[in-house]
C-alpha cells in the first residue's frame, strides 16, 4: 500500500495506481464476483494499462494526471463502471487542482460525495 500524500507529482501518483491494480487484479475479480458481475477483472487492469499508454513519458501534476485517469475511464471503458469512476477521479481532479499533493481525507471526502449522489440518482430512477 502506498500514502497518497507522499505524491507531489501526477506522474507519480499515477504509475502507481496502475502498479497497485495490476498487483491486485486477481482479487478485484474476487470481489466482484461476489458482488457484482465479474467484469473487474478486465475492466480496471485495461483501463489503467490504457492510462499509462496516454501518460507515456511526460511529467503530470496531480490534477492533470488524475483527470487523464478520469477521462480514460470514462471515455474508454464501457458498461456502468467507465463512467462511475470515471466521474469519481475527474472530481478527485477538480479538487486537487493548484494543491501539490492530495490526501487520504480528500478521497475519503470525495468517495462519501460520489457515493451520495449515485444513491440519489439511483433511487430518483426507481433503482
Amino acid at each position: 500500500m502506498f500514502q497518497l500524500s507522499e505524491f507531489r507529482e501526477g506522474r507519480r501518483l499515477v504509475l502507481a495506481l496502475v502498479q497497485v491494480i495490476e498487483a491486485n487484479k486477481t482479487y478485484l475479480s474476487e470481489i466482484d464476483g461476489k458482488m457484482v458481475t465479474g467484469t473487474m477483472v478486465s475492466i480496471w487492469p485495461r483501463g489503467f494499462a490504457l492510462v499509462k499508454t496516454k501518460l507515456g513519458e511526460r511529467e503530470v501534476a496531480v490534477s492533470e494526471g488524475l483527470g487523464l485517469i478520469g477521462q480514460t475511464l470514462l471515455t474508454e471503458i464501457g458498461g456502468s463502471m467507465g463512467p462511475l469512476y470515471g466521474t469519481f477521479f475527474l472530481q478527485m481532479s477538480l479538487r486537487a487542482k493548484d494543491k501539490p499533493q492530495i490526501d487520504e481525507n480528500d478521497i475519503r471526502r470525495n468517495a462519501a460525495r460520489r457515493s451520495h449522489r449515485s444513491g440519489r440518482i439511483g433511487r430518483s430512477q426507481g433503482w
